[in-house]
């Protein structure tokens, strides 16, 4: 996908900077790479699509897990999704050395970017860039979104160093790139640079000892997301029952919701809930927007009690039903049901 941009891209290197003190005392390994520089058609990206840096981080509690971060030059906007089909989002990981794709003599090449499901969507590539050959990496690495204290957003992508591979020193880039109706479409880069890991021999303890391949995947979550969630779940559930509910009325009586006017506001508010999954299941949601949806979802959910509640003075208790031939209809007049039909609850 990325093969003309890599293989072309030749900058000068700069320092990495170890970050501050205070990451330092949560981490064994917290490096801030230089700042973005631009391709020549970066500028024409838009705004909350263009790269500030990267920043990588190994936590003292698990020396296997390599936080890869994307900081954003911009905060993203509430409509904006990473998972956006137009943007092209993620990292190069790579060895031994920052140009040996231009010799076609990398060891690996790590293709990393976020995908449906929370999980990332890491390609592994032999000495070269090659689509036709990359092999997808069945190592779970989940992504999320987090806002930094200096107003970046930051899209993180938590590797497993022994399930990938991933040397003690490798070099690394992030892209960025959005289709904006041009040709060629305009791409940004961070410069190509070095991490060195000194505790690389402490990960595959920690990996074995926290499960394995089999520990991998566990998406980042919190109390407040947690009860996001349920509360979701239980808006859902009450759509589900009631389109399940309506699937089993007799034409009769589907023909009159179909006409009631809360019936069909109750039917919108899935179009809300399904947005709200969405938004959960992409696995973009800051603290912040965790925060704001909320109380959205339990204003929906009091919509749907509303709803539900006059639409449910339509449906009579009973109607008839014939199981042969699988149909239902109303009671006649006198409450009873034709013959070959019995009675059921609605």
């Amino acid at each position: 996908m990325l093969k003309k941009f890599i293989g072309t891209f030749v900058l000068n290197m700069t320092l990495v900077i170890p970050s501050n003190a205070v990451a330092a005392e949560d981490y064994l390994l917290s490096v801030d790479m230089n700042q973005s520089v631009s391709w020549d058609s970066s500028n024409l990206l838009p705004k909350e699509n263009q790269l500030k840096k990267v920043r990588y981080q190994i936590p003292r509690e698990n020396p296997d897990k390599l936080i890869a971060q994307i900081f954003l030059e911009y905060p993203l906007t509430p409509k904006a999704t990473i998972l956006d089909s137009k943007w092209i989002l993620g990292l190069w990981l790579y060895a031994p050395g920052v140009y040996c794709y231009n010799s076609q003599i990398c060891n690996y090449i790590l293709e990393i970017q976020p995908n449906y499901g929370g999980q990332s969507s890491i390609y592994k590539h032999a000495n070269k860039i090659d689509s036709a050959s990359r092999v997808l990496s069945d190592c779970k690495a989940p992504w999320y979104i987090k806002n930094d204290p200096g107003g970046s957003s930051v899209v993180a992508f938590e590797l497993s160093i022994t399930c990938l591979g991933i040397s003690s020193s490798f070099a690394t880039y992030a892209f960025s790139s959005y289709d904006i109706g041009i040709t060629p479409r305009p791409w940004q880069f961070t410069t190509p640079n070095y991490i060195d890991n000194p505790y690389s021999q402490l990960a595959e303890k920690s990996y074995l000892a926290n499960g394995g391949k089999s520990g991998l995947g566990k998406a980042p979550t919190s109390p407040a997301l947690d009860n996001l969630k349920t509360t979701i779940s239980k808006a859902r559930t009450q759509i589900d029952d009631m389109a399940s509910r309506y699937e089993n009325l007799a034409p009769e009586i589907k023909k009159r919701l179909d006409s009631n006017k809360d019936w069909k506001n109750f039917l919108k508010l899935e179009m809300q809930l399904v947005d709200f999954e969405d938004q959960v299941e992409n696995g973009s949601l800051s603290e912040t927007d965790v925060a704001a949806i909320l109380p959205k979802v339990i204003k929906l959910i009091n919509s749907q009690i509303s709803g539900l509640a006059a639409t449910l003075k339509i449906i009579p208790k009973f109607q008839c039903y014939n199981e042969t031939k699988e149909t239902a209809t109303i009671l006649n007049k006198s409450n009873s049901c034709p013959k070959g039909f019995s009675k059921v609850r609605t």
